[in-house]
């Protein structure tokens, strides 16, 4: 069973958009599943339709979990997916919603746990690894998100509007760890080129020249 598939990479893009995320992302899931609409097609009809079947559960499920969680409904969001989680352990896109709906409540430990797990599972995708990745960076774990940017960076083809939230990502690692670093710096002033309105970024800029230090969220053993 594939762990990342068709319907469950527009199930996650649905999702971004209805929380305003990044179009980058969103371009990148794009870009997958039409990769692996076509891995799917060279596979035998009646599979096809079983894997179809079940990416299509997988993504209506997902959704009207998120919807839950916009709602507020944390509890509800949560119970859907871990049911859906027990049908199809091996679709590891669960994993990265049940992340997305803890992040959304502000319970950023517990959204690294899935985060964790989810690229894990799925080692190839941007989309997975980026997640992963903001979830460090929001938790402080600074030297274990650095590497995971890079390779972001290297693998976003050289399109500035593609690897902004990556470039922005290190940025901010970059200049938590050490205030003065120049690619910091010069990662920063790029991010805010290509987005002047990029509002994280404007306020971290300020936060710098003030003087002030950008405080992640406390780390806890449930996060390592």
């Amino acid at each position: 069973m594939k762990k990342y598939s068709v319907l469950a990479s527009i199930s996650v893009i649905s999702v971004f958009l209805l929380s305003g995320c990044s179009g980058q992302v969103q371009t990148e899931g794009m870009h997958l599943t039409q990769v692996q609409k076509g891995e799917q097609q060279a596979t035998s009809p009646s599979l096809f339709q079983v894997n179809m079947a079940m990416e299509e559960e997988v993504s209506t499920k997902c959704v009207e979990a998120w919807r839950q969680a916009l709602k507020g409904d944390e509890k509800g969001a949560v119970a859907k997916l871990e049911d859906l989680q027990k049908r199809y352990p091996a679709v590891q896109t669960i994993e990265l919603m049940l992340g997305q709906v803890k992040d959304h409540f502000g319970k950023k430990e517990e959204a690294l746990v899935h985060f964790r797990k989810a690229a894990a599972g799925n080692e190839y995708s941007m989309m997975h690894r980026y997640r992963l990745a903001d979830a460090l960076r929001e938790t402080g774990r600074f030297d274990e998100a650095i590497p995971l940017y890079r390779k972001l960076i290297e693998k976003s083809g050289g399109d500035d509007i593609f690897r902004e939230p990556f470039d922005f990502g290190l940025a901010y690692c970059l200049l938590c760890q050490d205030k003065n670093s120049a690619e910091g710096q010069k990662l920063l002033e790029s991010c805010l080129k290509i987005r002047p309105d990029h509002k994280e970024a404007l306020e971290f800029k300020k936060a710098l020249a003030e003087g002030k230090q950008a405080k992640p969220a406390a780390k806890s053993k449930e996060g390592k």
